[in-house]
């Protein structure tokens, strides 16, 4: 058990000792020995708190004990807190009794210890001793005290368990006496405890090997203190506390508890803690290891050994006898464990000192070679650099690398040519190998095996390997070095180095040769790349002296260097005309200052050079060129000058002019009209064009029509489009296009090609009208077709459903009343709130397909939005600000109440949705008078007078891309189970109900504003009208019922219900059996309960047919589709009542007693 100041308490069999004011744990043994642990709050409590009769038996205790002139104490023995004190003790001691109540023994006896009182208790307790006897010094109020003789015995106090201690007072002599053994003992004790910690202080602290001192620490210990029979010293090494030095333990036991994994025993709860642990007795203690038990271990000892502020190590001492230490041995070991902590991390700071010192002569040693290594990196790397010549390059390599690296006597590089490594160069072959080494076929030897894997290969003693052939070994091969040579992520060759030495090659050289190789590597890129461009240039003379448009060069400052003579042949110009300023003579008279300007600020610029002019030929004759130069650099990207080419673009000018004459035919036409050359570039733009797509024709004329007027991700799709005109010569159909500012919009586009007299195609004709509107109309349209698909979809299945949960919902409220117990009635909650809600949810399905079931009275828009004001107010957050704005006079529309109230929560609510940082929601109304043409929001609304009704909200917006999709059912951008998506649907099915309108505007990130058109009610017949009705329910008086469903399910729960209810009920499947149940004259019958939506007879003709066989008999018509005003649209026996499914057991018993005992209006 873990001892610390506070209060001993008695259990079962043992005492456990508790601090004040804390839970009580009491231990007691089971009869199997097993032990079980009790755990009970004391806190805020007296023991007298638990002492039936308190205030009569403190009263009878007080008149006998206080005639004792003895001091009488009488306390609980589990608390030890004081029952009664009587009045020479409290004299004597100066408390008074309300003082008394809150103290223990322990407080007046301060030389107790908690351990010593609780052995005594424990022998009393055993029944070792029946009574104890010892003498003490009792401590008074203020603080002085006086010797006693004690008789102690345990006691029962209106029968819970309690001591009696009876206290006479002590002689002088005793005192002195008990005094003076006690300085002598704490003398002789003090001198020994000095004595033990010089002598561990002297062993700790004559070596600084960390081990030896853990080690000294643990032997002096050992022999110097009778309480340490077993002593070990752990240090955290990660995951594992390590013993590192041990004395008294035995083998099995060192071998067990050698390494103690995290976070297992009180070793590691030390570690964790950072405090001392002591346990006085283990009986009870739950932390020590099996280990330790099967030790003999009775109490042990835990002291933390810590560096800056965190525990490093734990001295664990195990004894085999219980309260091993006294507060005075603690003492010593806490200075002791000190002086230990302090020798331990004295011996660890000298440990780093010495690795510290080797640690630079290491990084001395590494300098120097850093210094050689970077000399040799030097030497190769300008030796391979020094020429692009890629022979050269190699030859230099092998050079430098056989002068400058020890240990290479024989160095070589093979390039890959075809399927054999052909040796480039060599330094230091013999001759005999030579011949069998310059060419190697594929995949013989070490070389080919490095160019293969594309990775060094190093063998530090050719002894043990396989790939060297035997010609090398025979060579005197000892160890070698192959580095592959690499291009990107190809291997083109093999540097090797060989040497006549095993095991010379070590890290640090290899790292040297990979950046060697690197080098390498970039030399012979780069010389191979110049033989490239050397075979290029070749080339590309060649290619230009073929090429069907005329190519030139120039130098940095303009001047031609170079022509092809298709150059010469388009503009008249010779050679040396083009190597001089020959050319610009040629120009056209109106182009030569332009021009020659234009070239001259490019070349000083370095800019590109675009342009179309004019050279007059040889003959005479205007020659229209488009002429364009791109700036030239070199390797090392340096400016070199231009190349160039000149087009012959004369015939394409002609086919402009013509072009542009007929398009000013086209001005005033109200479509755009673009003309293209075949190269796509803007000839004609009409002036439609300049107020559609908001360019000027001066800013687009000569630029690609796809950058004018298409947006990018149409650009593919347009460029294919005017590919297939070619072929039929038309083509028509929509795109989208772009204005100046970047934003779209569809147009509808005729394309046509623009042919010359002779037939050839010399461009393209484009004739655009904008489409906005009819886009628009066309998107409405297919909305509406979509709602009105899905919700025919969505109605068909209602029935079904409404005929699942029917049975469902009736058979709970029958249960009900048979059950008992909470359990079994939370589980019918649960089962019959979720049939309601699966009901909920249908009829917003039913409401959004075809408009639910609705009462419509004349209603004031002004009640209406004060009742949703009223709910946001006690349910939205304070963040959210609501405003209202209305008209006067706003007028009355005929609605339902519940349906409206519904559209605008559900607006209302994914606004606020919308807003979770706050911000504000405004509701306003206004009357308007349309004609059908007067709003923006609807060019199709119905002419007529509305209230209309806009929400604002300041929220997130809603995307462009779903704006279209939010009246959908079940489309909801919000997350899993945040709502369903019939939120918008449903109201859109309301609003269309009531003859309305519905229409939005948003933004993403710009919030939302939902407007609302509801049709107004004329002046002369408007009037309030109530939202809300009271139901009363008719007492049931019984009558007989003939159930009419195809559901089983739906008769036999409907059946239990009816007679449960005290109807009689007569049921069938089907029209057929309704029929013949009714055709018995003999079986009365007050109503029948007929299912609408049946196989073979529907419920229609099932109605007819027993109206005609028996005309007084009532008719209630059920179903879980259609609404009450589509269901008995019957001119002839119209039913007398409507269930919609699914319906309550209340509801059944409400209609039927209606129907039975109330005249129909």
């Amino acid at each position: 058990m873990y001892i610390s100041k506070g209060e001993v308490i008695q259990s079962e069999e043992t005492y456990q000792f508790i601090p004040h004011n804390s839970d009580l744990r009491i231990s007691t043994r089971t009869k199997n020995g097993e032990t079980a642990i009790k755990t009970e709050s004391y806190s805020g409590k007296k023991p007298f708190d638990f002492i039936p009769g308190r205030e009569q038996s403190l009263n009878d205790t007080n008149r006998i004990l206080d005639c004792v002139e003895s001091e009488i104490y009488l306390f609980e023995n589990r608390s030890l807190l004081f029952l009664h004190v009587n009045k020479a003790a409290r004299e004597n001691l100066g408390y008074s009794t309300d003082e008394l109540e809150s103290l223990t023994p322990l407080d007046l006896m301060r030389d107790f210890t908690p351990e010593s009182l609780a052995d005594l208790l424990q022998k009393l307790h055993t029944g070792e001793e029946e009574a104890s006897a010892y003498s003490t010094f009792h401590y008074r109020k203020d603080g002085t005290c006086y010797p006693v003789e004690v008789k102690l015995r345990e006691w029962s106090f209106n029968g819970i368990p309690a001591y009696l201690a009876i206290a006479l007072s002590a002689t002088d002599r005793s005192i002195t006496e008990v005094r003076l053994k006690k300085t002598l003992d704490d003398l002789a004790k003090l001198n020994r405890y000095e004595t033990v910690i010089n002598i561990v202080t002297q062993a700790v602290h004559k070596t600084i090997d960390p081990h030896m001192v853990m080690d000294n620490a643990v032997d002096a210990l050992s022999r110097n203190m009778d309480a340490v029979n077993n002593i070990c010293i752990y240090l955290r090494e990660g995951g594992e506390a390590v013993m590192h030095a041990h004395r008294g333990y035995p083998d099995w036991f060192v071998d067990r508890v050698n390494r103690i994994p995290f976070p297992k025993g009180f070793t590691w709860k030390t570690f964790i803690d950072g405090r001392i642990i002591y346990v006085a007795d283990t009986e009870k203690d739950m932390v020590i290891g099996q280990a330790g038990r099967e030790l003999g271990t009775k109490s042990y000892l835990s002291i933390p050994l810590k560096s800056e502020d965190e525990t490093v190590g734990v001295i664990v001492i195990n004894s085999e006898k219980k309260y091993a230490f006294g507060p005075d041995e603690l003492r010593v070991l806490e200075i002791v464990s000190r002086q230990i902590e302090i020798a331990i991390n004295n011996a660890k700071f000298a440990e780093s000192l010495v690795l510290s010192e080797k640690a630079l002569k290491e990084n001395v040693m590494r300098l120097s070679k850093k210094e050689k290594y970077e000399r040799i990196i030097n030497l190769v790397s300008k030796s391979v650099h020094s020429t692009v010549n890629l022979k050269d390059v190699m030859e230099n390599a092998v050079k430098t690398l056989e002068e400058n690296i020890e240990h290479a006597h024989m160095v070589q590089i093979h390039m890959v040519e075809g399927d054999f490594a052909v040796m480039q160069s060599q330094r230091g072959v013999p001759d005999s190998l030579l011949s069998v080494v310059k060419k190697l076929p594929y995949p013989k030897g070490l070389t080919w095996k490095t160019i293969i894997e594309g990775r060094t290969r190093f063998v530090p003693d050719t002894d043990t390997d396989n790939a060297i052939g035997p010609a090398g070994k025979k060579a005197g091969i000892k160890s070698y070095v192959a580095l592959p040579i690499n291009i990107g992520d190809k291997t083109i060759g093999c540097i090797g180095i060989n040497s006549f030495d095993k095991n010379v090659f070590f890290e640090d050289e290899l790292n040297l040769l990979e950046i060697i190789r690197e080098q390498m590597e970039t030399a012979i890129l780069n010389a191979k790349h110049v033989e490239a461009l050397m075979i290029s240039e070749e080339r590309y003379q060649t290619l230009t002296e073929v090429a069907p448009i005329g190519i030139f060069r120039a130098d940095a400052d303009g001047r031609g260097v170079y022509v092809n003579n298709k150059l010469c042949e388009i503009t008249g110009i010779t050679k040396a005309e083009a190597y001089s300023d020959g050319w610009i003579e040629r120009l056209h008279p109106d182009d030569r200052e332009y021009v020659a300007s234009r070239w001259t600020e490019a070349v000083r610029s370095r800019r590109e050079f675009k342009e179309e002019y004019r050279f007059i030929n040889r003959k005479g004759e205007t020659v229209w060129v488009f002429g364009q130069a791109q700036e030239e650099r070199g390797i090392q990207g340096e400016f070199k000058g231009y190349v160039g080419t000149l087009t012959d673009i004369t015939d394409r000018k002609f086919s402009e002019e013509k072009i542009l004459f007929q398009a000013s035919l086209l001005e005033q036409v109200r479509n755009s009209v673009i003309a293209t050359d075949l190269e796509g570039r803007i000839i004609y733009w009409n002036k439609y064009a300049e107020e559609l797509y908001q360019w000027k024709e001066e800013e687009v004329r000569g630029m690609q029509v796809i950058d004018a007027v298409v947006p990018e991700s149409s650009g593919e799709r347009v460029r294919d489009i005017m590919k297939s005109a070619a072929g039929p010569g038309h083509w028509e159909g929509d795109l989208v296009a772009k204005r100046k500012d970047g934003t779209t919009f569809p147009v509808y586009l005729v394309l046509s090609l623009i042919k010359d007299e002779r037939g050839k195609v010399i461009g393209h004709v484009g004739v655009g009208a904008d489409i906005t509107d009819r886009k628009m109309l066309e998107g409405r349209l297919l909305r509406a077709q979509r709602l009105e698909s899905i919700g025919t979809l969505a109605g068909g299945i209602a029935h079904d459903l409404n005929n699942i949960l029917q049975p469902i919902l009736l058979s709970v409220q029958l249960l009900k009343p048979g059950i008992s117990g909470k359990k079994y009635e939370r589980i019918l909650n649960v089962v019959e709130s979720s049939a309601e809600r699966g009901a909920d949810l249908i009829k917003q399905v039913l409401s959004f397909a075809r408009g639910a079931e609705s009462t419509k009275q004349t209603l004031n828009i002004k009640y209406l939005i004060s009742d949703v004001l009223k709910i946001m107010k006690e349910t939205f957050p304070k963040s959210i600000m609501v405003k209202t704005y209305s008209d006067r006079g706003i007028r009355s529309i005929k609605g339902d109440f519940t349906q409206i109230h519904q559209v605008m929560l559900n607006i209302c609510v994914n606004a606020r949705d919308a807003m979770s940082a706050g911000g504000d929601l405004v509701i306003s109304t206004r009357n308007i008078r349309t004609d059908g043409y007067g709003t923006k929001t609807y060019c199709d609304i119905e002419p007529g007078e509305y209230v209309q009704i806009t929400i604002t909200d300041t929220g997130s917006g809603i995307p462009a891309d779903v704006i279209d999709k939010i009246f959908d059912p079940f489309f909801t951008t919000k997350e899993v189970d945040k709502g369903t998506g019939l939120g918008l649907s449903t109201a859109y099915g309301i609003i269309k109900d009531h003859g309305g309108y519905i229409h939005v505007e948003s933004e993403a990130g710009k919030g939302s504003k939902f407007i609302v058109y509801l049709p107004a009610i004329p002046k002369e017949t408007e009037q309030e009208s109530r939202a809300y009705e009271d139901i009363n329910v008719a007492a049931v008086t019984g009558g007989t019922v003939l159930i009419v469903d195809d559901e089983p399910a739906v008769l036999d729960i409907t059946r239990a219900i009816l007679e449960e209810s005290g109807y009689k009920v007569l049921t069938a499947n089907n029209g057929h059996e309704a029929l013949d149940v009714i055709t018995d004259r003999k079986k009365h019958i007050d109503v029948a309960i007929v299912d609408m939506i049946m196989p073979v007879i529907g419920g229609k003709t099932v109605i007819r047919s027993l109206k005609k066989k028996r005309p007084s008999l009532k008719i209630i018509s059920a179903s879980g589709y259609q609404k009450e005003h589509e269901l008995v649209n019957m001119e002839e026996n119209p039913p007398d009542a409507f269930l919609n499914k699914p319906y309550s057991a209340e509801t059944l018993i409400r209609t039927l007693d209606t129907v039975l005992h109330k005249e129909r209006g």
